[in-house]
């Protein structure tokens, strides 16, 4: 089984440093999971390629954040990037600022979607 993990940020990079560092130097499995990144900040760019991750795109980083709906369509913009370039069988997506301190909630979702035959699990939805 292959583990993605999609992160997206606009420029928390410390925050994007802290969750590389999680999986690939404390997690007992997974440390190879794929990781994509999608910054929306190119100015945040030069920052992030010395991290050790698989992909760094900047997704529609034109989009104006100076709104609540300009906000939103980047938001939503920077996921769907970084879950499309995300090249493994699992993928979870979470904020760079967010922290999956353990891979084993991770692997136990996915072992329940396996049994249930589900394709999909959301955060306060359920699979």
């Amino acid at each position: 089984m292959s583990l993605g993990i999609s992160l997206s940020l606009y420029n928390k990079i410390n925050h994007l440093k802290t969750n590389v560092n999680i999986v690939r130097k404390h997690c007992d499995s997974n440390n190879d999971a794929f990781i994509s990144v999608c910054c929306n900040d190119i100015k945040s760019h030069e920052s992030i390629k010395d991290l050790k991750i698989n992909n760094l795109d900047p997704g529609y980083h034109e989009i104006p954040g100076n709104t609540k709906l300009g906000k939103r369509i980047r938001i939503f913009n920077c996921i769907h990037t970084s879950l499309k370039n995300c090249e493994a069988e699992y993928l979870i997506h979470y904020h760079a600022d967010a922290y999956a301190l353990s891979p084993n909630k991770i692997l136990e979702i996915i072992d329940e979607m396996k049994i249930k035959n589900a394709k999909v699990a959301f955060r306060g939805r359920g699979l």
